[in-house]
C-alpha cells in the first residue's frame, strides 16, 4: 500500500483460493483452501493445514489472536459458527474446529474490546451476541432498531459502537439517535461487495497484559542472578493460542533500605543481571507489557547473593539413566548451568540411596554395594568391601572416620574410610544422618525421631518424637553451622512441615532445647534429602529435582529440570575446622601412650598406675584401662577416666600385672598399649631376731635368726623349716623359693584413651622394675690406625679403643663413660660418653711419642658400674683395625677381622658381585656383577660405568694413577683380555690380550707394574706374568732370567703357582707378591721381579689347611685365604704365624681393606707444577678456535710411579685484559687431552686465553693460570637484520625497510644484503632475491622491490652476511599483502564538449588521495596534464566518483588517468592505462572558419576566401557566406555552398560601398558558429555599363 506495488500468487501452494483473514500479531494469513483452511507465513510462501477437511467451503473466516481463536462459517453443510485454537495448529497435525452457533450465517464480526462475536439472526432479523467460546447469547438489536434490515447480510464490521453491513448490493450502515433511543439503517446502493473490513488501528488492536506473570523465581551467585519467570496466566476464555509474546519489565533492589532499583525490559522469560553485591539480600518482582500498556506487577521473589566464598560450592548429584543400568555423578554449579560428569555407576536393578563428601572425594551408598568411593582428583572409583547394607552415610572431616547406618543390624557404625577399624557407635538405624564434628556430635532421623549423640555413641538424647501410627513420618535432616540450627523435615498427609533447634554444644544442653516450626513445602518428594548451604535450603520436589530455597522454604527456585536419585553440596566452610587449625595441624584422635611410661609409683600396698598423657588440640581425652592382676585370684580391673592414673590397692607386692591401656576422645581412639609391669615391691633389709617360745609351764629355747626383709632383687632362696615343741619336733620342709623382684622385672599393661569422636589406639606395654648399675665391660682393646690426606700428603693418627658388652646388664645401658689420659698423667682424664649401642671410640689427632691409656665403664639410670682393667697405646706404633672387603652372593660388606667380628654392609641387594677393589681415599667401591657391568658406589650414590662382554674373573686398581684393570675372559676361545679403564677420564681400551685364562690380576702403583696369574692352556699350569711401564710382558719365575740378571735370585722356576695372588706393599721397602704353592701347600712371597721368594706359612698342619685357596689377600698384621669347599676363612698372624679360622659363609672373593693398604707417593710425584708451558693455535673458525697446550712433565724421582692423569685447562674470554684472580671473569673449558677447542665463540672477536693444569690431588692448581696469549676468530654470520616496516607505495611495488644487524660479526663495511620475497599463486609458489647495495655509513636502509602481483600476500625476509663467508643470516619474516590492482576508468556519457567518466576506489582501502588528469591525445609532453578541479579527494574503500569534463574538443581523443597516493606513503602512482583510458568526444557543429579575406581576381573581379575550418568529426556540407553593410546594418546571405571561396557577382554589392563578411560551416551536426568579422571592404565593381 505504500508503493502501489502487487505480488502475484505469494502462496502458490494454495489452489483454490477462497476467504482471507490476517493474524497481525504473528505474522500469519489464514486461507481458504477448497474444503480446508490454510496458515501461511506472511514474509514467505510457506503453508500449513490449520484445520482438518471442512464438510463444506467456509465462507467466511476471521482470527482473534489476542484471544487465540480462528473463526469461521459454514453455509451449506453443517452450517454455522465454528472455531479453533490456533494453539493447537502444528506443522504436523491440524487443529480441531468446534461449533459455537448452530445457524445459518454468511457473515459475522469479532469486538475484541468486549470479547464478543456479532452475528445476523435472519430468522429474527436481528443482530446477535455471544461470548467467545459461543455462550452468552443475546440479541443486541432487539427493538432499539427502526426498521431493520438485517436479511442475507454477506459482510459485517464493528465500529464505534454501530455496525456496518453489505448484503451485496447494499452497503447498510447503522446510526443511532439520541432521542428516541433507536437506530436507523441508512441504505446506500454500490454496484458490488462481497466483503469488506476496517482499516482503522483499533481493527488490529495490540492487547494488554491482564494478569501478573506467574512463579517468578531467582538463582543468585555471588555476583550475578539469573531470573526466571512463567508467562501471565491467559484468562478464563481465552485459548491456547492466546497472544504470549509479551515484553516484560524486570524490577530487582536490594533489600537494604536504599533507592537501587534495577529495572530491565526483554522480551523472553529469562534475565541475567550482573554486578550485585555479594552477601546481600534483594527482591524481584516482574510485569508483563506491550506497546498498549503494563499489566499488574508479580509477587516479590526475595532471594540472596552468595558471599565471595561461597560461590565456588558444588552440587553433587546422581541422576540415574534411563537407557541402562547406570548412574551418572555429576558436579554442577550453585546455578545448575555448568555441569561436569565426574563417573558413571553401574547400578543393576539397584539403587542409589545417599550422598557424602570430603576434600575431593565423593562416598555413596546403594542397596547392592554397600559403599563406593570416587576421588574427583585421580578419576578413580573402588567399593569399600568392608560395608555392607549402607542406607546413610555421612564423613566426619576431623576424626576422618565414615559413619553408616546399616538396618539389618539395626547399628550406626564407623570406620576409616577405607572400611578398615570398624567400631560400633550406636544401636538403631538412621534414615539420614549428618554430622557436627567440631561438637562431635552425630544427628540421625528415624520413622519417628530425631537423634543425638557423640560420636562415639555417648549422651544419647532424642530432640523430637513423634507418636506411633499418626500418619507422619521424619524424614531427613540438615545442620545449619551459620546460626548452630538443626533442621529437619516431617511429611504427612496433609502438609510436609519443617522444623528446627538448637545445636547441642558451644554452650547449649539438653534441658535448653526447644522445637520451632519454621514453615511448609509447597512441593518435596517423600524421600527427599535436604542440604544447607549459605542461607539457603536444598530438596528435591516431587518430581526429584532440585529446589532451592530460603530457610521457611518460600522464594524457590529449580536448579535441575530433570529428576535426580541423590545429591549433597560441598563446600570447605561445610566442613570447618576449630579456630587456628587446619587439617595438617588437627590432631584430635589421641597419639600412642609409650609403654614405657606405664609404671607404678608408692608403696606396694596403696600405689597409683601412671602413664603418659596422650595429646590432643581439640576436644577432650578419656582413658580406657584394663588391668589383669596375675595372682592366684586372677583378678581384673576395668575403667574409664580422663585422668592419666589410676590408684590401686590390696595387691601383693611385686605382683605381676598386664595392663592395657587407651586414649580415646569422641573422634575416635588411639593406639592400644599393653605393658607387663609389678607391683611396688619391699625393701631387702637385714635384721637379727631373737626367738623363743613359753607357756604357762615354762619358756623354750632360745632361737637368734639374721633374716632380711622382702629383697628388691629376685633372689633364690632355699628355706628349711620344722615345728616342734617340748615333746618333740615335726617333719623338716625344704622349699626353694624366690624373693619378691624389685629390679627390672616385666610386666604387662594395656591402656587406651578416648574422646566423643573416638576411641585411641590401644597401648600395650611391658615395663619393669627399677634398674641396677652393670658389671664392668670386657674385653678392652685399642688399636692405632694411620691416614694419610690425599691433598696435604700429611699422615694422621688415631687411637680405635674397643669393648664388649658387660656380663651383668642389671638394666637398660643407657650409654658407655669413656676415660682417656696421656703419658700416665691421671689427673688430666678426659671423660667422654657414648650411646649404648656403641663399642668403640675414637681418638684423632694422636701425637707422636706419646702414650695413651684408656678404661670404660657401662652405665644405666641408676648409675654406671666398675672401670675396665687399664689398656694402652703408642701412637708410633701403627696397627690399624684389620679389615675385610668380602663380596658375597649379593652384597659386598666390610668386615673387621676383630673378636667383635663387626660387619658394615656397603651395597645391599644388588645382582650378584662377582669382583671387587676400592679407592680407599674416596671411600669409592668398585664391582662387576654376574651380568658383567662394571659399577661404582660414592657418595653420590650407584652408577654404571661399563659394560663387558665377556665373563670378568678379577679386577685390580691402581690407587695413584687412579686407573682399574679388569680381566675379561673368553672361555669358549681360551683367551683373556686386560681392559684398562681411566677413572678420572671415564674412558676405557685394550690394554692387553692374552693366549690363556687370566685368574687373578694386581697393580702396583710405586712401580708402574701389573701382574697376574694365567693358565697355561697346554699344561693346565699356571703362570706370573708382568707389564711394567714399557707394556712389555714378562714371565716371573725362568732360570735362564734370573741366572743372567741376578746369580743370587732364589726363587725356583718349578713353583706350581695357584690361581690366585696377593699384593703386599704393607712394608715400605719393599712390595712383595703373594701366591700359593699347589706343590708345597704353602704360600709364596715374591719381590716384583720375581726373585727373591720366600715362604710365609708355617709349616704346622693348620697352616696347610685350606688350600688351594680360592681367595687370597694380605694385609699389615696378616694373611688370609679362603675355601669354598670349607666356607671357612683362614687367617694368619704375621708375626706368630698362628693360623685361626672363621666360618663367613659364601664368599665370591674377598681383599684387604684400609687406607694403609693404599699408601700414596710423596707430593712431588702428585702435585704437577703451576702451568708455565706455552698455548699455541692449531686452527680456527668463527666460532671455534682449536689449541695446543705442551705437555707437562714429572721429576726424575717419580720415574716408575704411576702419576694421576693430567687435566688440561683453558680459560679464556672476550677481550684482550687478563682473566682475574683463580680465572674470575672468564670462561673455562678443561680436557685430559692436550688439544682443547673453544666453541660458541662469538666472531671476529679477540680472546684472551690462559692455560692451567691438575689432577685429581691438585684440583686448586686448576687456577693458577699461566700468561697470556691473545687470539682471534674468524669473521662471522652477522645477526639477523630487523624489518622495521613493510610499506605498499603502490601495487605492484612495496617499500622494505630495516635496520642493520646489531652485531656484525665482522667489518660492518663487508656486509651485504640481500631482499628475498615470496608469495603463493594459483600456478604455485613464486620466490625470488634482489641483491642491495646500500651505503655503510647508515644504520636504516630502504629498498623498493617492484613488478610485484597486485592484492597478493607477500612474504619478505632480509637476509644479511658477511662478505668473507657468503652465508646468509636471515630476517625474522614479515608478510604485507599489495595493494589492489587500481580499478579502470569507464566511460560512462560521450558529448561533443563533455566526457562523463567513472571510477571506483579500491575495496581495501588503500588509497587515501586520488586525483583526475586528463589531456588530449595523442601527447609528446607529460607536463602538459591537466588536473580535474584544485584539490584532490580524500577517498575511502569502494567509493565510487563520477566525473564530468566539460569545454572539450568536439570529435577529439582525451586520455585519462588517475593521480594517486596511498596511505602510509607520499609517493604518487600515476594510474594510466592507455588507450583503455582514451575515451573520444562527439562529432559537433564545425568550428568557425577563420575571418574571410577579399582578394582582387586578375579578371578585375573579387573573391572572399576563407580557411577551412575543423570539421569536429563530420565532414563540411556547405559554408554560409554573410555580409555586412554599414548602410543597412543587417548580415544578408550572399553565399551558400560547398566552396570554401565566393567570386563576388556583379550586382549583388553595391559600388563604392564598405562590407564585412563572416563565414559558417554546416556539417551533419548542425551549423557551426560565425567567424568573426573581415577587415572592412569597399566593393569596387565594375562601372562600365
Amino acid at each position: 500500500m505504500v508503493d502501489n506495488s502487487v505480488t502475484d500468487n505469494i502462496y502458490p501452494s494454495v489452489s483454490h483460493p477462497g476467504a482471507i483473514t490476517v493474524d497481525w500479531l504473528h505474522n500469519y494469513t489464514y486461507i481458504v483452501d477448497g474444503l480446508m483452511i490454510k496458515r501461511c507465513d506472511l514474509d514467505r510462501p510457506s503453508c500449513i493445514m490449520a484445520t482438518e477437511m471442512l464438510p463444506s467451503q467456509p465462507d467466511v473466516i476471521k482470527v482473534d489472536p489476542i484471544n487465540g481463536f480462528l473463526f469461521f462459517t459454514q453455509g451449506s453443510i453443517n452450517m454455522g459458527l465454528y472455531a479453533v485454537d490456533i494453539g493447537e495448529i502444528t506443522p504436523s497435525k491440524p487443529a480441531r474446529h468446534f461449533m459455537l452457533v448452530s445457524s445459518k450465517l454468511n457473515s459475522f464480526s469479532i469486538d475484541f474490546n468486549n470479547m464478543q462475536l456479532y452475528f445476523p439472526n435472519e430468522i429474527a432479523n436481528t443482530l446477535m451476541s455471544a461470548f467467545l467460546d459461543g455462550t452468552g447469547l443475546l440479541d443486541v438489536r432487539k427493538d432499539k432498531v427502526v426498521q431493520p434490515n438485517y436479511y442475507s447480510i454477506r459482510s459485517m464490521v464493528f465500529y464505534g459502537g454501530v455496525f456496518f453491513l453489505t448484503n451485496g448490493t447494499k452497503l447498510l450502515i447503522e446510526e443511532y439517535n439520541e432521542k428516541i433511543g433507536k437506530f436507523y439503517v441508512n441504505e446506500m446502493y454500490v454496484t458490488k461487495y462481497s466483503s469488506f473490513n476496517i482499516y482503522h488501528p483499533t481493527a488490529q488492536p495490540h492487547p494488554v497484559p491482564h494478569s501478573s506473570p506467574q512463579d517468578v523465581r531467582g538463582l543468585f551467585t555471588d555476583k550475578r542472578v539469573i531470573i526466571q519467570w512463567n508467562r501471565p496466566k491467559p484468562l478464563s476464555y481465552q485459548g491456547k493460542g492466546a497472544y504470549k509474546n509479551w515484553y516484560y519489565e524486570v524490577s530487582l533492589y536490594a533489600d537494604d533500605g536504599t533507592d537501587n532499583e534495577i529495572v530491565e525490559k526483554v522480551t523472553g522469560s529469562f534475565l541475567e543481571i550482573v554486578d550485585l553485591v555479594p552477601d546481600t539480600a534483594y527482591q524481584v518482582k516482574v510485569r508483563a507489557w506491550s506497546q498498549t500498556g503494563s499489566g499488574p506487577w508479580s509477587e516479590v521473589f526475595v532471594g540472596r547473593t552468595l558471599s565471595l566464598e561461597a560461590s565456588t560450592a558444588k552440587v553433587i548429584v546422581a541422576a540415574a539413566s534411563q537407557s541402562d543400568f547406570t548412574t551418572g555423578l555429576y558436579e554442577m554449579d550453585m546455578e545448575g548451568q555448568q555441569r561436569t560428569q565426574l563417573t558413571t555407576v553401574h547400578l543393576f536393578y539397584e539403587e542409589l540411596l545417599d550422598l557424602t563428601w570430603v576434600d575431593d572425594k565423593i562416598l555413596w551408598a546403594s542397596n547392592g554395594n554397600g559403599v563406593q568411593i570416587f576421588d574427583r582428583t585421580t578419576a578413580e572409583s573402588k567399593i569399600v568391601y568392608h560395608i555392607r547394607y549402607a542406607t546413610s552415610v555421612s564423613y566426619d572431616w576431623l576424626g576422618q572416620k565414615l559413619y553408616w547406618s546399616n538396618p539389618k543390624h539395626n547399628v550406626i557404625r564407623r570406620s576409616d574410610i577405607d572400611g578398615e577399624n570398624i567400631e560400633f557407635v550406636i544401636q538403631g538405624t538412621a534414615r539420614h544422618m549428618a554430622i557436627d564434628a567440631l561438637q562431635g556430635r552425630i544427628y540421625w532421623v528415624t520413622m519417628n525421631t530425631l537423634e543425638a549423640a557423640y560420636l562415639n555413641g555417648e549422651d544419647h538424647i532424642v530432640y523430637f518424637n513423634l507418636p506411633y501410627f499418626c500418619g507422619k513420618h521424619v524424614i531427613s535432616l540438615t545442620l545449619n553451622f551459620d546460626l548452630r540450627k538443626v533442621l529437619w523435615y516431617v511429611k504427612s498427609f496433609e502438609r510436609q512441615e519443617l522444623f528446627m533447634s538448637d545445636l547441642l554444644g558451644n554452650g547449649v544442653t539438653q534441658d535448653q532445647l526447644s522445637v520451632q516450626p519454621l514453615g511448609s513445602f509447597t512441593s518435596i518428594s517423600p524421600f527427599s534429602v535436604m542440604q544447607y548451604f549459605s542461607h539457603r535450603l536444598f530438596w528435591q520436589n516431587e518430581k526429584g529435582s532440585i529446589i532451592v530455597g530460603d530457610l521457611e522454604c518460600n522464594y524457590t527456585s529449580e536448579i535441575t529440570v530433570e529428576p535426580v536419585s541423590v545429591f549433597t553440596v560441598t563446600h570447605p566452610s561445610l566442613h570447618p575446622y576449630p579456630e587456628g587449625l587446619d587439617k595438617k595441624s588437627l590432631k584430635i584422635i589421641p597419639t600412642e601412650i609409650p609403654e614405657q611410661t606405664i609404671k607404678c609409683e608408692g608403696h606396694w600396698s596403696a600405689f597409683n598406675l601412671t602413664w603418659q598423657k596422650a595429646i590432643v588440640n581439640h576436644g577432650d581425652i578419656f582413658y580406657e584401662v584394663s588391668i589383669q592382676i596375675h595372682d592366684d585370684a586372677g583378678r581384673s580391673v576395668a575403667m574409664q577416666t580422663t585422668k592419666n592414673f589410676m590408684e590401686l590397692s590390696n595387691i601383693s607386692a611385686y605382683t605381676e600385672m598386664t595392663v592395657t591401656l587407651r586414649a580415646y576422645t569422641h573422634w575416635g581412639y588411639g593406639p592400644v598399649t599393653v605393658a607387663d609391669i609389678n607391683t611396688p615391691m619391699s625393701a631387702y633389709t637385714e635384721m637379727t631376731v631373737t626367738l623363743r617360745a613359753y607357756t604357762h609351764w615354762g619358756y623354750g629355747p632360745v632361737t637368734v635368726v639374721d633374716i632380711n626383709t622382702p629383697m628388691s632383687a629376685y633372689t633364690e632362696m632355699t628355706v628349711t623349716l620344722r615345728a616342734y615343741t617340748h615333746w618333740g619336733y615335726g617333719p623338716v620342709t625344704v622349699a626353694d623359693i624366690n624373693t619378691p623382684m624389685s629390679a627390672y622385672t616385666e610386666m604387662t599393661v594395656t591402656l587406651r584413651a578416648y574422646t566423643h569422636w573416638g576411641y585411641g589406639p590401644v597401648t600395650v606395654a611391658d615395663i619393669n622394675t627399677p634398674m641396677s648399675v652393670p658389671s664392668k665391660p670386657l674385653t678392652p682393646r685399642v688399636y692405632v690406625t694411620q691416614h694419610k690426606e690425599s691433598v696435604t700428603s700429611e699422615n694422621s693418627l688415631a687411637a680405635d679403643f674397643r669393648w664388649t658388652l658387660p656380663k651383668l646388664l642389671n638394666g637398660i645401658i643407657t650409654d658407655f663413660k669413656i676415660y682417656s689420659w696421656k703419658n700416665g698423667d691421671e689427673n688430666n682424664k678426659n671423660t667422654t660418653s657414648v650411646q649404648s649401642t656403641v663399642r668403640h671410640f675414637n681418638l684423632p689427632c694422636l701425637q707422636p711419642g706419646m702414650t695413651y691409656f684408656f678404661q670404660v665403664a657401662a652405665c644405666t639410670q641408676k648409675g654406671c658400674g666398675p672401670k675396665t682393667d687399664l689398656v694402652s697405646a703408642e701412637a708410633d706404633a701403627v696397627n690399624p683395625v684389620p679389615k675385610l672387603l668380602v663380596i658375597s652372593a649379593n652384597q659386598i660388606s666390610i668386615e673387621e677381622v676383630d673378636s667383635v667380628g663387626n660387619k658394615t654392609v656397603v651395597l645391599e641387594p644388588i645382582v650378584s658381585p662377582m669382583v671387587a677393589t676400592y679407592l680407599a681415599q674416596e671411600n669409592r667401591m668398585f664391582w662387576v656383577d654376574k651380568n658383567n657391568v662394571l659399577m661404582e658406589h660414592s657418595k653420590q650414590g650407584q652408577k654404571k660405568l661399563l659394560e663387558l662382554n665377556g665373563k670378568v674373573t678379577d679386577l685390580a686398581v691402581d690407587w695413584i694413577g687412579r686407573t682399574l684393570f679388569i680381566v675379561e675372559v673368553n672361555s669358549s676361545q681360551s683367551t683373556s683380555t686386560i681392559i684398562t679403564y681411566l677413572l678420572d677420564q671415564r674412558i676405557s681400551y685394550k690394554l692387553q690380550t692374552r693366549d690363556g685364562i687370566i685368574n687373578s690380576i694386581v697393580a702396583d702403583p710405586h712401580t708402574s707394574t701389573i701382574a697376574w696369574m694365567e693358565s697355561d692352556t697346554s699344561d693346565n699350569h699356571s703362570k706370573l706374568y708382568k707389564m711394567g711401564p714399557d707394556h712389555k710382558v714378562k714371565p716371573l719365575f725362568s732360570n735362564a732370567r734370573n741366572k743372567r740378571e741376578a746369580p743370587s735370585c732364589n726363587c725356583s722356576a718349578s713353583f706350581q703357582p695357584g690361581s690366585r695372588i696377593a699384593l703386599d706393599n704393607t712394608e715400605d721397602i719393599k712390595t712383595e707378591i703373594l701366591f700359593n704353592d699347589d706343590k708345597t701347600k704353602s704360600i709364596i712371597a715374591t719381590d716384583i721381579n720375581g726373585c727373591y721368594c720366600k715362604s710365609v706359612t708355617s709349616q704346622t698342619p693348620a697352616s696347610k689347611k685350606g688350600f688351594p685357596p680360592d681367595s687370597l689377600t694380605v694385609d699389615h698384621s696378616n694373611i688370609y685365604w679362603y675355601n669354598k669347599t670349607e666356607k671357612l676363612l683362614y687367617i694368619m698372624d704375621k708375626q706368630t704365624s698362628i693360623v685361626t679360622t672363621k666360618r663367613i659363609g659364601e664368599v665370591h672373593d674377598m681383599i684387604g681393606y684400609g687406607t694403609h693398604l693404599q699408601p700414596l707417593p710423596s707430593t712431588e710425584c702428585l702435585y704437577p707444577q703451576p702451568y708455565k708451558g706455552s698455548v699455541t693455535l692449531i686452527q680456527k673458525t668463527n666460532m671455534t678456535i682449536e689449541l695446543e697446550l705442551e705437555p707437562i712433565t714429572w721429576p726424575l724421582s717419580c720415574t716408575g710411579i704411576s702419576v694421576p692423569d693430567t687435566k688440561y685447562s683453558v680459560y679464556y674470554k672476550a677481550g684482550t685484559q687478563p682473566c682475574g684472580s683463580a680465572g674470575s671473569g672468564c670462561m673455562s673449558e678443561a680436557s685430559y687431552n692436550n688439544t682443547i677447542t673453544l666453541t660458541k665463540l662469538q666472531p671476529f672477536t679477540m680472546y684472551i686465553v690462559h692455560g692451567a693444569v691438575s689432577n685429581y690431588y691438585t684440583e686448586y692448581l686448576s687456577e693458577v693460570l699461566s700468561s697470556p696469549t691473545v687470539f682471534q676468530t674468524r669473521a662471522g654470520v652477522p645477526n639477523k637484520a630487523t624489518i622495521e616496516s613493510l610499506i605498499g607505495t603502490s601495487p605492484e611495488q612495496i617499500n622494505v625497510k630495516w635496520s642493520r644487524p646489531t652485531v656484525s660479526n665482522g667489518p660492518p663495511e663487508d656486509l651485504v644484503y640481500a631482499i628475498h620475497w615470496s608469495t603463493q599463486t594459483g600456478k604455485g609458489l613464486l620466490r625470488a632475491e634482489v641483491e642491495v647495495n646500500v651505503s655503510h655509513d647508515q644504520n636504516v636502509y630502504e629498498q623498493i622491490i617492484s613488478n610485484l602481483l597486485p592484492n597478493q600476500n607477500y612474504t619478505i625476509e632480509v637476509k644479511t652476511a658477511n662478505s668473507e663467508m657468503k652465508i646468509f643470516n636471515t630476517s625474522d619474516p614479515k608478510t604485507i599483502r599489495t595493494f589492489e590492482l587500481p580499478r579502470d576508468i569507464i566511460l560512462l556519457s560521450s558529448a561533443r564538449h563533455n566526457l562523463t567518466i567513472s571510477w571506483t576506489s579500491p575495496s581495501d582501502g588503500s588509497v587515501e588521495i586520488a586525483k583526475f588528469q586528463y589531456i588530449k591525445c595523442p601527447y609528446a609532453d607529460e607536463a602538459n596534464w591537466n588536473n580535474m578541479g584544485d584539490l584532490p579527494y580524500y577517498t575511502s574503500s569502494n567509493q565510487t566518483y563520477n566525473i564530468t569534463f566539460t569545454d572539450l574538443e568536439p570529435f577529439t581523443d582525451y586520455c585519462f588517468r588517475m593521480v594517486l597516493l596511498y596511505k602510509g606513503t607520499y609517493t604518487k602512482m600515476y594510474w594510466t592505462g592507455g588507450d583503455r583510458f582514451m575515451f573520444r568526444t562527439q562529432s559537433s557543429i564545425p568550428s568557425a572558419p577563420d575571418p574571410p579575406i577579399t582578394e582582387s581576381l586578375s579578371s578585375q573581379g573579387y573573391e572572399v576566401k576563407w580557411s577551412e575550418p575543423n570539421d569536429n568529426g563530420a565532414t563540411i556540407l556547405h559554408y554560409i557566406l554573410q555580409y555586412w553593410n554599414t548602410h543597412f546594418q543587417i548580415w544578408t546571405e550572399v553565399y551558400n555552398g560547398t566552396e570554401a571561396r565566393w567570386v563576388i557577382d556583379d550586382g549583388v554589392l553595391t559600388n563604392g560601398k564598405e562590407y564585412f563578411f563572416r563565414v559558417a560551416a554546416e556539417n551533419a551536426n548542425g551549423l557551426g558558429p560565425f567567424s568573426n568579422n573581415s577587415t572592412a571592404f569597399t566593393y569596387r565593381g565594375n562601372t562600365t555599363m
